[in-house]
């Protein structure tokens, strides 16, 4: 459950780039892996966006 290890997955390649704390999970397996982009404030964890690993990374725009 993403809630209780939110913290532990590492950070997004964007997230310099955005300057934000995004996390990044990978979900999936062979053609059908996604990632899962998300920010944890305090106990909430806010899930900004789930793209096909294939996809670009996000920009500014995307938010």
């Amino acid at each position: 459950m993403l809630a209780k290890d939110a913290r532990s997955w590492p950070e997004a390649d964007e997230a310099a780039l955005l300057e934000l704390d995004l996390r990044c999970r990978t979900v999936g397996r062979g053609r059908h892996v996604y990632r899962v982009l998300f920010t944890v404030d305090g106990g909430t964890v806010d899930v900004f966006r789930i793209i096909h690993a294939a996809q670009d990374y996000l920009t500014e725009d995307d938010l």
